[in-house]
C-alpha cells in the first residue's frame, strides 16, 4: 500500500479526517537456475547483478542491480468518505492523482530514490509530496530476503509537512512461489517499508505500523498480493488502532513482466472495510529499468 499512502497524503485536504492506516506490501528476491522456475533462488556473482532481474517477482533482489536506473509512474484514483468538523455533514470526495518517480542502484545493495505526487482532480494543485528514500539489501539468500531503509517526505499542500520515515522489506519464501511479506510490494524501486513515521511538525504524531501480506508468482511473469495491517501503535499524538477490533486496511494488486525491463500492475486499496467499503483507492503503475 506505499503508493497509496503517499497519494492520500498529497490530498490530505480533500479526504480531511478520513485518513486511515494502510498496509505495506514487499516484493520478490534473486532469479531460480535456467530451465527450473520453482527452484530456490539462486544469488548472482560479483558484477553480474542484473542477470538477477528475472521476470518472475518473487525471484528478484529487494533493491535495484548496480548502475540500474529505474524511472516509473503511477495513477491514483481514490474515493473517500468523511464528516465536517464544523456541521456534521457526511460527504464524499474523489481525487485523482499522478505519482512520478525514479530510483538508481548505486551498488548491488544501496538503492535511491525520489518521487514526487500531484493531485489532478478536483483541484488540479501541483503542491504535492515529494518523497526521497533510500534502501540497503541486508540479506538476500535461499528462502530469506531483507532490505532496510528509510527516508524523508516533504508535503508542499499547505501547510507543508514533513515527515521521517524508517522501515524494512522482509521477505521469506513458504514454498517456491509463495511468500510472506512484510513491507513494500513495489520495492524495487520504492521505500523498503515505511513502519516508523515521525512527524516534524508541531504535534504531529509518531506511529509505528505492522504490515503484513502474502504474494504469490501466479505464472513467470504474473505475481499477485493481498496485505493488510495488523497493528497501527501511537506513540505520540495519535491513536492505536488494530486490525478487526478497530479497522480492515485490505490490498490487493497485481504486477507482470511484459519483459524484464517493463512492468506494469495495478492495485485496489480498501481503506477501511470495517467502516466502508467504498473508501478506496485504484490504481495503475508502469516502471522500466534501463541496466548497465
Amino acid at each position: 500500500m506505499q503508493r497509496a499512502s503517499v497519494f492520500l497524503i498529497s490530498t490530505g485536504l480533500v479526504l480531511g479526517a478520513a485518513g486511515v492506516a494502510l498496509a505495506d506490501g514487499a516484493d520478490p528476491a534473486s532469479e531460480p537456475p535456467a530451465g527450473d522456475p520453482s527452484a530456490a533462488p539462486a544469488v548472482s556473482p560479483p558484477g553480474e547483478a542484473n542477470a538477477a532481474w528475472s521476470q518472475s517477482y518473487i525471484d528478484r533482489p529487494l533493491t535495484l542491480p548496480a548502475k540500474m536506473l529505474s524511472v516509473y509512474g503511477d495513477f491514483n484514483i481514490a474515493n473517500v468518505s468523511f464528516t465536517d468538523s464544523v456541521t456534521g455533514t457526511s460527504s464524499s470526495a474523489t481525487v485523482e492523482g499522478l505519482q512520478l518517480g525514479a530510483a538508481y542502484g548505486v551498488s548491488d545493495k544501496l538503492t535511491v530514490g525520489a518521487d514526487y505526487s500531484i493531485t489532478l482532480h478536483p483541484d488540479g494543485s501541483a503542491k504535492g509530496p515529494l518523497d526521497l528514500y533510500a534502501s540497503f539489501g541486508a540479506y538476500h539468500k535461499d528462502k530469506l530476503s531483507a532490505a532496510v531503509g528509510g527516508g524523508l517526505i516533504i508535503d508542499f499542500t499547505d501547510p507543508t509537512t514533513e515527515q521521517i520515515f524508517l522501515g524494512a522489506a522482509i521477505r521469506y519464501q513458504v514454498a517456491p512461489k509463495i511468500a510472506i511479506f512484510t513491507g513494500s510490494p513495489t520495492t524495487a524501486p520504492g521505500p523498503a517499508g515505511q513502519h516508523l513515521q515521525i512527524g516534524l511538525n508541531s504535534k504531529a504524531p509518531i506511529t509505528f505500523s505492522i504490515p503484513v501480506g502474502v504474494g504469490l508468482q501466479a505464472t513467470p511473469q504474473a505475481y499477485v498480493y493481498v496485505d493488510t495491517t495488523i497493528a497501527d501503535i501511537s506513540i505520540s499524538n495519535s491513536n492505536n488502532a488494530f486490525l478487526f477490533s478497530d479497522f480492515i486496511p485490505v490490498e490487493v494488486g497485481g504486477l507482470f513482466a511484459v519483459s524484464s525491463k517493463l512492468d506494469v500492475g495495478a492495485h485496489l486499496a480498501f481503506l477501511d472495510l470495517k467502516g466502508s467499503a467504498s473508501d478506496l483507492v485504484f490504481g495503475v503503475s508502469a516502471r522500466y529499468f534501463m541496466g548497465k
